[in-house]
């Protein structure tokens, strides 16, 4: 049994344990999600304080524990100071944080999920916010995410018959699109327009880079709707951060 390991990880959650301690929740490239209590963390001198504040980036050495590791040291890689000062951007981290920690069990290898987190904190990062897409990062982040722990979701062609046309209902119980002629195959279909299949189909294959050249902002209610019933239906999950991500808009 290995007495210690050093791993990078991203900061997925934190929260207080006695008068100073914090307990960590971290994504791995390599041992998937990892909780951990940083001893002593919230005090203001701490060495662990900065390397534990939420979306943090870094190198980490820990000790196993029974049920919850020990948190040594830790050293920044990428503190993402900017998705923490802007309410913006930390709604939609806390919101794609608590996906992350809520879907997935401690200590399963989930390369893939580090991957596509870290990458929309690099896009999220990497320019002005008038230059960014944060509509199109949420939606892309959430199609990518089902499918990279294992659940089929598709916008490209009708269910029964293949159709790429006139697909104007989207069934959350089987995870894809119904033509006008095959929508009484699912009676529980959402109702949406075509273009809403049509951009969230093109959605994946743009990449961060691409992400603006798609206006889904007149799209959004229905995308949002769409992807939160395939949610609760398909993963059982309705974040807590939700209703503080939505609020900004109104």
């Amino acid at each position: 049994m290995r007495t210690s390991y050093k791993t990078p990880g991203i900061v997925l959650r934190r929260y207080p344990l006695g008068e100073a301690d914090t307990i960590v929740h971290l994504i791995t490239p390599e041992l998937g999600k990892v909780e951990a209590v940083a001893k002593g963390a919230r005090r203001i001198k701490s060495r662990l304080l900065a390397v534990t504040q939420p979306f943090v980036y870094g190198e980490y050495l820990l000790f196993p524990g029974r049920s919850l590791d020990k948190m040594s040291q830790g050293a920044i890689i990428t503190a993402y100071r900017r998705l923490r000062e802007d309410l913006d951007y930390f709604a939609i981290c806390s919101y794609c944080a608590e996906l992350v920690d809520r879907l997935l069990p401690v200590a399963e290898p989930a390369p893939g999920v580090f991957a596509l987190l870290k990458e929309l904190f690099d896009y999220l990062h990497s320019a002005p916010k008038s230059e960014l897409s944060l509509v199109n990062a949420l939606a892309l982040f959430r199609i990518i995410l089902v499918q990279r722990i294992g659940y089929q979701i598709d916008f490209t062609r009708c269910l029964y018959c293949g159709r790429i046309a006139d697909l104007e209902f989207f069934s959350i119980k089987q995870g894809g699109p119904l033509c006008k002629s095959c929508s009484g195959q699912d009676e529980t279909a959402l109702s949406v327009r075509p273009a809403v299949c049509q951009a969230l189909a093109k959605l994946p294959s743009l990449g961060w880079p691409k992400l603006g050249i798609l206006k889904l902002e007149t799209y959004l209610p229905e995308i949002e709707k769409l992807l939160d019933d395939f949610y609760l239906y398909h993963l059982e999950i309705e974040p807590r951060s939700t209703e503080f991500l939505y609020s900004l808009r109104s």
